[in-house]
């Protein structure tokens, strides 16, 4: 089953820029393929996603919590897209992707690839309909790494193209929340010690 998730997840982010975006009201798209019944009509909903502002040093890596908050959704899965400042990205493998921590619900598999724009799709799903337990909280860990030329201070993390699923009835409803934004302090690059004297 975790191969199976791999797979569709991978699939999906390998996507071009405009795989997923609405093609109408009541539909999703990628490619030649409508995903009507799977995520239909953007109704109501008052779910959100939110990530706390963090530090990370330049020439060094952070982690950072993206958290969910849905007081009144039943929330199976997540998608958006991360911008970061100039000098800071996520830490990618040898594909190009980071397999993300998932919290609250282990069997909502989450990941991460770049795009040809420079942002981020994060995307957590789950092929069965399990939803996230509880009303708020983190969902995923995610990794980023800062170059060392970053100069110290505050940058501005923005979230867009937001979807979020939940369950209704038994169908899964998109709610598309409006675009938020955190922050990232960047502390300076720790001073190196010469031992040798």
């Amino acid at each position: 089953m975790k191969s199976f998730l791999m797979t569709a997840a991978l699939f999906v982010l390998t996507m071009s820029a405009n795989a997923f975006a609405p093609a109408a009201a009541d539909s999703l798209t990628y490619g030649d393929n409508n995903y009507d019944g799977w995520v239909s009509a953007n109704q109501g909903g008052d779910s959100r996603l939110e990530i706390s502002q963090f530090t990370v040093k330049a020439g060094g890596e952070a982690e950072f919590e993206v958290n969910l908050i849905n007081p009144n959704d039943s929330v199976c899965a997540v998608q958006f897209d991360l911008v970061l400042p100039e000098g800071i990205r996520l830490v990618l493998n040898d594909t190009g992707k980071q397999e993300l921590v998932s919290h609250r619900e282990r069997r909502i598999f989450a990941v991460a690839a770049s795009r040809k724009d420079g942002s981020f799709r994060i995307l957590a799903f789950s092929t069965r309909n399990y939803t996230y337990p509880g009303t708020e909280g983190s969902i995923m860990t995610v990794k980023v790494k800062a170059d060392d030329s970053v100069a110290p201070g505050t940058y501005p993390l923005l979230m867009k193209n937001t979807i979020i699923s939940r369950l209704k009835g038994g169908k899964s409803i998109a709610v598309r929340p409006a675009e938020r934004t955190s922050q990232i302090q960047v502390a300076p690059l720790e001073d190196v010690i010469d031992v040798a004297q």
